[in-house]
């Protein structure tokens, strides 16, 4: 029996809460419930049919990716991964899912699927079907709808050798043995953290002073709440800086503006900025670090990487533990590899950021309003 497209319609608005850089939310997907379009997709690429499964192409969502940094593109797919991820974890625990076909291994053929949505460009494909034979994990379904990226300031508690343990045996549904190579790391020692407190002081201001970056993150900056509602992504200020009246919320507004930023730098406004920043993450309790095991990982490991990525944040939920991402040392392949050098990480981190136990946990979280708007059923 085909699983029941009400369960996998419920499971993608889940899945909508899952992060993704400047929360853009750079995923689309296609779910193909009928016949006619799964055995027309499944003949045109050479796929195995079965009248009990349902397939969904996951891909990225051309009207909502950032584009301005090489990095990004590593970003989308992160973000997309652990997209797939939050399905599969939201979904029944007898629900098997498998994927079936990846970007790069070879080319796929949309020209069967007449509504195929020109926003979409796949990524990968994924087939679902029930399998009373096997059952996943779904303890953390209940952490999708709480998780939340805490930017504010955490105890000084330390993390726990039994934490460390229980977050570092994470692994993504798709890849319970790391045939991706992935390596997790957890940062205690307090010269290191101070080390990448002060990296963040020094070299942070890149991102404001790289116009286009800037301009772009800028973009994705809500200022009030009816312009949070109204947009369905980005970030609010008092995420960042915790409550803000009003009147200095527009103050920023305008003097964060690309234009006056330019002017703002000459008298260094950017290094203060970056000051700031990096004495939240001085005194951190710990830094977390997902590293590629090569220069150039291919599509499959990125998806794969953000799907690890999402379980690890599903964990710290459910240990009352919050993640604050520092992607600022990360975008840039120059600090890139300062970074590893100051750090003496040995392969290539994808994600670096603080965690600890949040003082004031948020409860914003922005989303376009229908959480299906991304969603095409055919």
């Amino acid at each position: 029996m085909k699983v029941n497209l009400n369960e996998i319609t419920t499971g993608l608005q889940q899945a909508s809460r899952a992060p993704s850089s400047h929360n853009c939310q750079p995923w689309a997907s296609v779910v193909l419930d009928s016949n006619h379009h799964r055995q027309a997709f499944c003949q045109a690429n050479q796929l195995p049919f079965s009248d009990d499964t349902t397939i969904i192409i996951f891909g990225v969502h051309t009207d909502r990716i950032l584009t301005t940094l090489s990095h990004h593109e590593v970003e989308m797919q992160l973000s997309i991964g652990a997209y797939i991820e939050a399905l599969i974890t939201s979904l029944k625990a007898n629900i098997h899912p498998e994927i079936i076909w990846v970007l790069e291994e070879k080319e796929l053929s949309i020209t069967p699927i007449k509504d195929w949505p020109t926003h979409c460009k796949p990524v990968l494909a994924l087939s679902l079907k029930n399998d009373l034979t096997q059952h996943r994990t779904t303890e953390y379904a209940n952490c999708l709808t709480s998780r939340r990226t805490h930017r504010l300031q955490y105890k000084n508690k330390p993390i726990t050798a039994e934490q460390q343990r229980l977050l570092t045996s994470t692994q993504a549904h798709l890849d319970q043995d790391n045939q991706a190579g992935l390596s997790t790391e957890i940062i205690t020692d307090p010269k290191a953290i101070k080390k990448f407190g002060q990296f963040i002081s020094d070299h942070a201001a890149i991102e404001f002073t790289h116009r286009a970056a800037w301009q772009e993150t800028y973009q994705y900056m809500r200022w009030t709440q009816n312009d949070a509602d109204s947009h369905g992504d980005g970030f609010m200020l008092s995420q960042v800086l915790g409550p803000i009246a009003n009147w200095k919320s527009q103050l920023y507004k305008i003097a964060m503006s690309p234009t006056v930023m330019q002017c703002l730098n000459k008298v260094k406004f950017a290094s203060t900025l970056a000051k700031d920043l990096g004495k939240q993450y001085t005194n951190s309790p710990a830094l977390f670090v997902l590293s590629f095991d090569s220069e150039q990982p291919n599509t499959k490991t990125q998806l794969i990487a953000g799907m690890h990525l999402l379980a690890f944040w599903l964990r710290c939920e459910s240990l009352n533990l919050s993640l604050w991402p520092a992607s600022i040392t990360l975008q840039h392949d120059t600090t890139r590899h300062q970074l590893q050098s100051a750090l003496n990480l040995k392969n290539r981190p994808f994600f670096i950021g603080k965690i600890g136990e949040a003082i004031d946990r948020q409860n914003i979280s922005i989303r376009h309003g229908d959480a299906l708007n991304a969603v095409t059923i055919l």
